[in-house]
C-alpha cells in the first residue's frame, strides 16, 4: 500500500472519512481487518461516498464486506 501512495494514488475509502476506522473481514478470533481497498489517481476525482456492505458478510455470502463507492470521474 505504500507503495500504491509514493506513486500518487489515493485510498479512495479513507479519502472520504480519514478519521473512520471500520473493518471488512474479522478472523475467527474476532480480530478486525481492513483487507478490501480502492485505490485511484485520477486528478479531480471525487468520492462521494464510500461504505462497507457488512450485509453481504454477516449473512455468509461472503467473509468479506463488500466496498461500496460513489465517485464523481472529471471529464
Amino acid at each position: 500500500f505504500c507503495q500504491f501512495r509514493s506513486q500518487g494514488h489515493i485510498d479512495l475509502w479513507r479519502a472520504a472519512g480519514p478519521e473512520r476506522r471500520e473493518y471488512s473481514w474479522y478472523s475467527t478470533r474476532g480480530n478486525g481487518f481492513r483487507l478490501d481497498h480502492a485505490f485511484a489517481r485520477i486528478d479531480g476525482l471525487a468520492v462521494t461516498a464510500a461504505v462497507y456492505d457488512h450485509d453481504v458478510r454477516t449473512s455468509g455470502l461472503s467473509d468479506h464486506s463488500a466496498l461500496v463507492m460513489d465517485l464523481t470521474v472529471p471529464g
